[in-house]
């Protein structure tokens, strides 16, 4: 009975601690190409519904990784909407060996730099 109770206890910490910063039942992701900083290309929105294109945005955002010192970047290629969180994107054009970034557009003095395996799969998700 102890071991279960422990097992539990265990799983219940796991599942808290793996929490995602976008809601579970996201339905859509919406990205605009960027002109600059304040302006949208336009007629550029594009809409994702499918679960793994979802996916893939989600889980590139929720693994970036924090680049130390000031960003100070070019105009974004894109404006990425997930949820009720908006971020502007950089991604090379080609998938390679090239890393994709994002930044919240609410700190635009942080950059968070993309996994090249989820830059390659968000440069092949925005190609379809």
């Amino acid at each position: 009975m102890k071991k279960t109770i422990t097992v539990l206890f265990l799983l219940f910490i796991i599942a808290g601690c793996s929490k995602s910063i976008f809601p579970s039942d996201l339905k859509q992701v919406d990205v605009y190409e960027m002109a600059s900083f304040s302006e949208t290309v336009d007629e550029s929105l594009r809409t994702f519904t499918n679960k793994d294109d979802i996916g893939a945005f989600t889980n590139a955002f929720e693994t970036a990784k924090k680049e130390s010192g000031t960003a100070d970047m070019a105009d974004p290629h894109y404006k990425v909407i997930l949820g009720d969180k908006t971020y502007f994107m950089w991604l090379p054009e080609e998938a390679g060996n090239m890393y994709g970034s994002i930044m919240d557009v609410t700190d635009t003095h942080t950059l968070y730099v993309l996994s090249r395996p989820s830059t390659d799969e968000l440069v092949g998700v925005l190609k379809k």
